[in-house]
């Protein structure tokens, strides 16, 4: 493979991660959050009422870097990772989450 290529690759495959987390946020609707700007930045994705995310069994998941790190390619492919298995029904009774507690 040239050099070229794989440049453009490199350069491609953050933005892939970062559009396939925008289409399953407007696919399924859940809660999204960046916060970016601050001494620590993040991506939060919060399932919907009731759910949790299949791959972590938690209703929220975050990717965070350590102080001072900003938003990158590895912070959207950790987040994407976490939530393309999608969300299955809470099964805690009683859920201090789903309860609002």
């Amino acid at each position: 493979m040239s050099k070229s290529i794989e440049r453009r690759l490199a350069i491609q495959r953050p933005k892939i991660a970062e559009d396939q987390v925008w289409s399953l946020v407007r696919k399924h609707g859940f809660g999204f959050k960046v916060n970016a700007g601050g001494q620590w930045e993040e991506l939060t994705a919060a399932a919907p009422e009731g759910q949790v995310w299949k791959a972590t069994g938690t209703h929220e998941v975050v990717c965070a870097g350590s102080r001072g790190q900003k938003i990158g390619p590895d912070f959207w492919e950790a987040i994407l990772s976490d939530i393309s298995q999608g969300f299955e029904p809470c099964e805690n009774k009683p859920c201090d989450w789903c309860e609002g507690v």
